[in-house]
This record gives structure tokens, C-alpha cells and sequence, in this order.
């Protein structure tokens, strides 16, 4: 039954990403890789709104990391208002980390 058990973990986990964290890891590099080269850069953010969901993802998993890419996502333009800009290969953006948004997550 121990090993069951064991193997039921090993399919469910691989290193420290979920089976469901990794799906939408793979999704977002997709997106990276196959329709941002055609669709062109639109993100006035840095990070990019992928590269933040990988990153995202990788530090709060599926569940949250979700929850803050769809914020990100919804409030991009309100982020542009009071974010400080950065020059990213001769561009500007909006200098927006995923640090700078753990703070809701914080205890008081």
C-alpha cells in the first residue's frame, strides 16, 4: 500500500510544481513560443504578462498564481498610472514584479 501511495505522489507532483501548475506553465510558454511571435509584443509591462505568469506560478502555484495573473490582466492599465518605468531593449515599461504584489499576502 506504501507504494501506492508513493507512486500516486510521484504522478500528482514533479519536484516542487504541480501536474496542474506545470499544464498552465506549458500553456503560457505556448503562448510565448507559437502566438506572441505572430500576434507581436503588447505588454507594456516588465515582466511581460506571460513571463510574470510563469513567475507567478512557479512562486505562489496554480491556484493563487492564477488569481494574480487574472488581476494583473484586469488591471494592467491601472498599474501604468503609478508603476515607475524601466527601459527594457530600448522600450519603456512599467516595472510591475510579482514581489510587488505579495503584499496582500502578508500578515499583519
Amino acid at each position: 500500500m506504501e507504494e501506492a501511495s508513493r507512486n500516486k505522489a510521484i504522478r500528482e507532483r514533479v519536484g516542487d510544481q504541480s501536474i496542474l501548475n506545470m499544464a498552465f506553465i506549458k500553456g503560457i510558454k505556448f503562448f510565448q513560443n507559437v502566438i506572441s511571435p505572430v500576434d507581436g509584443d503588447r505588454c507594456p509591462m516588465y515582466p511581460s504578462c506571460s513571463e510574470y505568469g510563469i513567475q507567478a506560478l512557479k512562486k505562489h502555484g496554480p491556484f493563487l498564481g492564477f488569481v494574480m495573473i487574472a488581476d494583473r490582466l484586469i488591471h494592467e492599465r491601472d498599474e501604468m498610472t503609478y508603476a515607475p518605468t524601466v527601459i527594457v531593449n530600448g522600450m519603456r515599461r512599467y516595472y510591475d514584479p510579482v514581489e510587488n504584489n505579495d503584499f496582500w499576502l502578508s500578515e499583519k
